[in-house]
């Protein structure tokens, strides 16, 4: 698969960026038929995806890249680091209005409709 822009250089090496340069060698590994767009977003007043993927038969994929290791305590996204458990912005809400305002930002000029399909109850109710 190609991968849209190339990875900049200067964060290969850069310990907050490992997970997303992880991600765009897996994508660039894949025979997957189709294209990835790193940091994709409609404008800077908009959210960005770490990566769209938009394949040939008409899917479509926003994808939230965190590295380290996350998890659900309770009602709250937690982020491990040096200093231990920090709370984070819930990756499935980050990924979801990204993805609704290039699904809604796009609009017509997508030749398939995309198909929502939601993820766990706060995607469904609408909550942070």
């Amino acid at each position: 698969m190609q991968v849209f822009p190339e990875f900049p250089n200067n964060r290969r090496r850069d310990p907050r960026y490992q997970a997303e340069f992880r991600a765009y060698e897996t994508l660039q590994a894949s025979d997957a038929d189709g294209i990835a767009l790193y940091g994709a977003r409609l404008n800077r007043q908009c959210r960005e995806l770490d990566y769209l993927i938009l394949l040939t038969d008409g899917a479509r994929f926003g994808v939230e890249v965190k590295g380290n290791s996350c998890r659900l305590d309770g009602t709250e996204w937690q982020l491990q680091t040096t200093e231990g458990w920090e709370r984070q912005p819930n990756p499935l809400t980050q990924v979801w209005n990204a993805s609704m305002q290039m699904r809604d930002g796009l609009g017509d000029r997508l030749e398939h409709k995309p198909f929502i399909i939601p993820i766990g109850p706060e995607m469904r109710q609408g909550k942070q």
